[in-house]
């Protein structure tokens, strides 16, 4: 389907992640700003006693914060997949120094760190495109446990993105990338180096016009 898309839109496109919670508080911030400056002066002094109350109890940065907080109905945050966008996930980055070929060398490492039980709990691992990191979801309730017990691997760093990386194809999606290119002209194959075309791709899931 995305590759229908990208041929009749003359368009790339890029695979990204869901928004996280601490990117809606901050645009649900700037909106409780609007509302907040639409209060009519004669209002406020009936709430200053309670706002003195908070201040003392808070300190004036924070009692704003906390009135800001609920007004956006946003009382905590709850972490969201990268991936899935499925709440109660968060989602690491492990990088290594030596090009792979699979996820398989990263299911290894976690599995010699933390074990049998630690390689079950990790969802939907995806190499990247560099081919020397790969992505994966954990429960967020064990993600401090996680990140702070994973320097003890040599050569793999170990991060928490903010963005979505840009992912390698599954084995049936560049397939699948392939037969629609070749449709489409784009590639084309012969015997004995007679194959020629561009045999270049466009992107995995990146935005642009062609």
């Amino acid at each position: 389907m995305i590759n229908q898309v990208e041929r009749r839109a003359r368009i790339s496109v890029q695979r990204v992640g869901a928004p996280q919670s601490s990117d809606i508080v901050k645009a649900s911030g700037d909106d409780a700003i609007k509302c907040v400056e639409s209060v009519s002066d004669s209002v406020l002094c009936h709430f200053k006693e309670a706002a003195e109350k908070l201040i003392e109890e808070k300190g004036p940065e924070n009692a704003l914060c906390a009135a800001l907080a609920y007004i956006t109905g946003f009382t905590e945050l709850t972490a969201r997949s990268l991936l899935t966008s499925e709440k109660g996930y968060t989602t690491f980055m492990f990088s290594g120094e030596q090009e792979v070929r699979s996820p398989g060398y990263f299911w290894n490492i976690v599995e010699r760190l933390f074990g049998e039980e630690a390689r079950r709990s990790v969802r939907g691992m995806r190499l990247c495109s560099d081919n020397k990191s790969v992505v994966f979801d954990l429960p967020s309730n064990t993600a401090k446990q996680f990140e702070s017990s994973c320097g003890t691997s040599k050569g793999i760093t170990v991060s928490i993105p903010q963005t979505l990386p840009e992912l390698k194809p599954r084995p049936n999606e560049f397939y699948q990338r392939q037969q629609q290119q070749s449709r489409n002209g784009r590639w084309s194959f012969g015997r004995g180096g007679g194959g020629g075309g561009s045999g270049r791709g466009r992107g995995n899931w990146r935005t642009s016009r062609k």
